[in-house]
C-alpha cells in the first residue's frame, strides 16, 4: 500500500533512531544535536552502532523516496513488475536494517 508520508515524518522516525542509537553509545546532550552531528559523534564511541544506524537510515530514505516517486508519478496501485521487485527489496532493506538497529540498541 502506497500513502503519502510527509517529509517531516520521515525526519521525525530518523531523529529517533539517531537519538536512541546515541543514548545507547553515551553520547552526552544528544537530544539537542541535529542527526548528522549524532551519527559523528556515535562513530567516535562505537564505529558499528554507528554503520548500523547509518544503513537504517539509508534504507528508510531510499524507500521513502521510492514510495513518494510512485505516488507522485500516479503509479500507486498499478506498479509494474520490475517496480514492485524493488519495492519488496526496499521494504525487506528497512525491516532488516530496523531489526539490526534494535538489537544492537537493546543489547
Amino acid at each position: 500500500m502506497f500513502y503519502r508520508m510527509a517529509r517531516e515524518d520521515v525526519d521525525m522516525v530518523l531523529n529517533f533512531a539517531a537519538f536512541s542509537a546515541a543514548l545507547k553509545a553515551g553520547v552526552p546532550g544528544a537530544e539537542w544535536d541535529p542527526r548528522d552531528e549524532l551519527r559523528e559523534k556515535i562513530a567516535a564511541r562505537d564505529d558499528v552502532l554507528a554503520e548500523t544506524l547509518t544503513s537504517f537510515i539509508d534504507a528508510y530514505e531510499e524507500w521513502f523516496k521510492f514510495n513518494d516517486d510512485v505516488i507522485e508519478n500516479g503509479s500507486a496501485g498499478n506498479l509494474t513488475s520490475e517496480q514492485t521487485s524493488d519495492h519488496v527489496k526496499l521494504v525487506g532493506a528497512v525491516a532488516s536494517t530496523r531489526a539490526a538497529l534494535l538489537a544492537a540498541i537493546r543489547k
